[in-house]
């Protein structure tokens, strides 16, 4: 239901996740949040990113992370870290020779209780 709705209002995919104009405001309070706290990692884990959200946030961050399940595009990041089991089918693509890829279900983020659950 709630996915009909949004395909309605234009969300090809059929969900919202955000307005894209939102990240420069999210951007400067992150970039502050950087500086108070003295953050070498940043980890982001969203649908509402884009490019020029993560080129903003790079050059104050030693290490850019970001946790990715669709491919949208060309990420901007240090690290891309995808733990699903069709990870390596998405064809990433680099956007530099050091950017680090942790694809695969060994890099899936998963409670420890949950791994641990007895199979039926």
């Amino acid at each position: 239901m709630i996915e009909m709705q949004c395909r309605k209002i234009g969300h090809s995919d059929g969900f919202f996740y955000g307005d894209v104009s939102e990240l420069e405001e999210d951007a400067e309070e992150i970039i502050c949040r950087i500086k108070e706290f003295n953050l070498d990692i940043l980890v982001i884990d969203s649908y509402n990113v884009s490019r020029e959200f993560f080129l903003k946030l790079k050059p104050h961050i030693k290490k850019l992370c970001y946790i990715d399940d669709v491919n949208k595009f060309v990420y901007p990041v240090d690290v891309l870290i995808n733990g699903n089991i069709t990870a390596t089918t998405f064809n990433y693509t680099k956007y530099s020779n050091d950017e680090i890829m942790l694809l695969g279900l060994k890099y899936n983020l998963i409670r420890m209780n949950l791994k641990t659950c007895p199979r039926e």
